[in-house]
């Protein structure tokens, strides 16, 4: 299981009976939220810094997804993923234009919502070059 402290960038790996295996810690620089963001977001009161990441998972081979929040939440640039393999070595950064709920065996699930109706879709996407994604340092 892998579980997160998004207020400093760090990922927590543990067994099926709790113990902790190992920790990822990744040196980032803190953002701030912009005088836009908390006008926008009313009297309430705003942590120090942004979390560093919004969610996370992992894939049928191990491989370790820290979707990162977007720097500037004005400018749609998709979806930002830190990945890391099982062991916690840092192996990619990439961008999704949709947020994966599972990656399993080669393909991408998400849901996809109709406004009109409400109704709810799950939608399957093959992973063309998945053969060719790292689980390990070479």
């Amino acid at each position: 299981m892998v579980y997160g402290y998004s207020k400093e960038y760090e990922l927590n790996i543990v067994d099926s009976e709790g113990k902790l295996l190992f920790r990822i810690k990744k040196e980032e620089p803190y953002q701030n939220f912009s005088a836009e963001e908390k006008r926008k977001g009313g009297k309430g009161k705003f942590p120090e810094h942004k979390p560093f990441f919004y969610s996370i998972f992992t894939d049928s081979q191990g491989r370790i997804y820290a979707q990162r929040n977007n720097p500037d939440p004005t400018e749609y640039v998709g979806r930002t993923f830190d990945i890391f393999n099982k062991d916690g070595y840092y192996l990619y950064k990439t961008t999704c234009p949709l947020h994966p709920y599972v990656i399993k065996n080669g393909f991408f699930y998400t849901q996809v919502v109709n406004d009109d109706t409400g109704e709810v879709f799950v939608k399957r996407f093959k992973i063309k070059n998945w053969d060719e994604i790292r689980t390990g340092i070479q």
